[in-house]
């Protein structure tokens, strides 16, 4: 996932550490393991819009899926 480079301590607080961290200018790109999903998420909708998910694709898709059934976007 991507965040502002002054987010990403608060972003590992709240997702689990990161696997590997990549800077790219003012963002940085976390890489982390997600074990539950549905918990994984939960913590993922509460940081709003500060956080982009990048990937893997079929997980981004189910998270965008899910958002636009809960605004009742068809």
């Amino acid at each position: 996932m991507r965040a502002a480079a002054c987010l990403a301590d608060e972003v590992e607080q709240v997702l689990g550490p990161a696997m590997r961290r990549e800077h790219t200018g003012e963002d940085v790109v976390l890489t982390i393991a997600v074990t539950h999903q549905a918990a994984f998420r939960q913590c993922l909708y509460g940081l709003g819009g500060r956080v982009d998910v990048l990937g893997p694709d079929r997980v981004r898709a189910s998270i965008i899926a899910e958002l636009s059934h809960l605004a009742g976007v068809p």
